[in-house]
């Protein structure tokens, strides 16, 4: 059977686990919820039974990867030779506080509101990371065989009561997080070549909660079957 393993964000993870059993592999080692900007700074405390207690599965997946940096001091405890990447936290906030470097997610504001006292990252530092981040993530994931990034964007429209599409009153913040997340997996995609497989943006990915939506988990179901079986 082959095994998996994720860097990225739920939105990932929902079509892996849905289709592990008919595609006949397992995944592995799960990281979610943290940008790497978090990822390679310092580890911070953490009560993992507050967490556990407080949070759902996929919380505590999210808070305990950002703020303990799983992935960046676990990542070759692994037997997988896939490894499937989306870039989705990137476009968050990063906030610097007294207890270091945290990604702005709901998650971590659920757990506590420290994450919102702490200085952010400006615009201009967040892409002027994007190159050192990338060359440290490359050398975490170079024993993989197959590198596969999963596109994903945050999306623009949201539908009103009505079910009609309207432009979301953000529009100017999911513009900015969307070239972050863009420009991670561009860069990637030219440092890594021939190495680096792509599951492409879903066709309606404009349109809030495509996601969840069967036709978003069969598009991922169908690329990465051509990887496992």
């Amino acid at each position: 059977m082959t095994n998996i393993d994720l860097f990225g964000s739920r939105y990932t993870l929902i079509p892996l686990m849905r289709n592990s059993e008919e595609l006949k592999f397992e995944l592995n080692k799960v990281y979610l919820g943290s940008a790497l900007t978090s990822q390679y700074a310092k580890t911070q405390r953490l009560d993992t039974k507050h967490v556990q207690k407080k949070m759902n599965k996929y919380e505590t997946l999210e808070v305990m990867n950002d703020r303990l940096k799983l992935f960046r001091r676990f990542y070759d405890q692994t037997k997988s030779k896939i490894i499937v990447v989306d870039f989705l936290y990137e476009g968050f906030e990063i906030v610097n506080n007294d207890n270091g470097r945290l990604t702005f997610t709901p998650s971590n504001q659920k757990l506590d509101k420290q994450v919102t006292t702490g200085k952010y990252l400006t615009k201009d530092a967040r892409f002027d990371l994007i190159d050192n981040n990338l060359d440290k993530f490359i050398l975490s994931i170079e024993a993989f065989d197959k590198v596969v990034i999963n596109e994903l964007r945050l999306p623009k429209y949201i539908r009103d009561e009505n079910n009609n599409i309207i432009l979301k009153d953000n529009i100017q913040e999911i513009n900015f997080m969307n070239s972050l997340i863009s420009s991670y997996e561009d860069l990637l995609k030219d440092k890594l070549g021939n190495k680096i497989f792509i599951i492409p943006l879903y066709e309606k990915h404009e349109i809030d909660g495509y996601w969840f939506s069967p036709e978003y988990l069969n598009h991922v179901k169908k690329i990465i079957s051509e990887f496992t079986l």
